[in-house]
């Protein structure tokens, strides 16, 4: 698809730089699509949250392909300077990336408005957003998915950039998982934090309710 067959300015982005949502099948429209209407066990954004995340994807794509840093404090740091012209980091910022040979200048020009981004979920996929209810446990569950999800999605983003440095050979190889541990502060006894959903408590031990140890 050329710049002129692009439905929109998402659809020129996303092919310019092309942007993958991570480490799934699904495409970036796809994912626009689940993060908006929270489907496809994906916790609910609004369009404009949705503006964010895909800036940091393009971010994350270009420091990635220059072997820049793209975990999270330091990318949401340079997210927030380069989109605020008024920043006292701003020119820095740009000024540091194109000693890493990122133009910043044209990742600003790059970047879509929340209007956009509406019009390309509405029109484009067109997608139609209504209110619906979850459960809490559903809702909790769409949470720590996508906190896991995106937590391998940065790890493997490490590891593009350990290879592209040489300090790691072959390290966009290696499979990532991840699982999350909650550590009894007491005894500093591990638990999955899948098994404390289910069973109620971190730790029988040190951590119940105060009416269960009681009984």
């Amino acid at each position: 698809m050329s710049k002129a067959d692009s439905c929109c300015k998402v659809g020129r982005v996303a092919e310019e730089y092309d942007l993958s949502p991570g480490l799934s099948d699904e495409t970036l429209d796809e994912q626009l699509k689940y993060r908006w209407l929270g489907s496809e066990e994906y916790p609910e954004m609004s369009h404009r949250t949705l503006v964010d995340w895909l800036h940091k994807h393009l971010l994350r794509t270009r420091y990635t392909e220059h072997g820049r840093s793209t975990l999270e404090p330091h990318l949401e740091s340079d997210y927030e300077a380069i989109k605020d012209a008024e920043s006292d980091n701003h020119h820095a910022v740009l000024s540091d990336l194109e000693t890493d040979g990122i133009d910043g200048e044209k990742l600003l020009d790059d970047f879509v408005s929340p209007a956009t981004m509406y019009r390309h979920l509405t029109e484009c996929l067109d997608v139609e957003k209504r209110r619906k209810q979850q459960s809490d446990a559903t809702s909790d569950r769409n949470k720590l998915e996508y906190v896991e999800s995106t937590a391998e999605m940065y790890i493997s983003d490490l590891l593009s950039s350990w290879e592209n440095k040489g300090k790691v050979p072959h390290a966009s190889d290696a499979d990532t998982t991840v699982r999350i541990y909650l550590e009894c502060p007491e005894c500093a006894k591990q638990t999955n934090i899948r098994t404390v959903q289910q069973q109620g408590y971190v730790c029988e031990d040190h951590m119940l309710a105060q009416s269960e140890h009681s009984t």
